[in-house]
């Protein structure tokens, strides 16, 4: 009678550790993927990965423009404090703002454009600098054709729209040499 129970509490106990070990294993098999998955990371709920993305992205950023010159690309420290991400975030929120309101004389926008047009005209070496023969700073909204700028085909913007504007105020240079503000 006691084989019996070792037998019996033996089996009850590999029983219990195949379902224990195996739930997992069979639930995980439907996670691997095959020809008709289309996401590799079905549990994340980020978006990056839970999303589908989009064929035409459309991002703010700030430019610099002028006569004679290609546009060129103003970076971040010069207008925002922050990484990366935080300085889009500012920046896409600050044109939600503007676009609300277009007639506020002040507001994050302006600033950032007023602050970028400041610093380009403070730089120092001014004919090596990108910005050289600039004369205006642009907070515009760019699309890109995400698959033909990720292969290296097109990665000028299908479309611009020009949100804000403002000069860039260089000081006068005297026949001296000497800045005049």
């Amino acid at each position: 009678m006691f084989d019996r129970l070792n037998r019996g509490g033996a089996l009850t106990v590999m029983l219990a550790t195949a379902l224990i070990v195996g739930h997992p294993v069979v639930w995980a098999s439907g996670l691997v993927p095959t020809e008709t998955s289309q996401d590799s990371f079905p549990i994340s709920t980020y978006p990056m990965f839970a999303s589908a993305v989009p064929e035409v992205y459309s991002l703010h950023h700030i430019i610099a423009t002028g006569r004679g010159i290609p546009e060129v690309r103003v970076p971040k420290h010069l207008w925002a404090v922050g990484g990366m991400n935080q300085a889009r975030g500012q920046l896409d929120k600050a044109v939600v703002e503007f676009r609300r309101d277009k007639k506020q004389k002040h507001g994050p926008l302006r600033d950032f454009c007023t602050k970028a047009a400041r610093r380009i005209a403070r730089q120092k070496g001014k004919d090596g600098s990108p910005f050289a023969g600039a004369n205006r700073v642009q907070i515009v909204r760019s699309q890109y054709h995400l698959k033909n700028y990720f292969l290296g085909s097109e990665t000028a913007p299908i479309k611009r729209q020009v949100v804000l504007s403002c000069p860039i105020k260089r000081p006068k240079r005297s026949s001296s040499g000497a800045t005049q503000p």
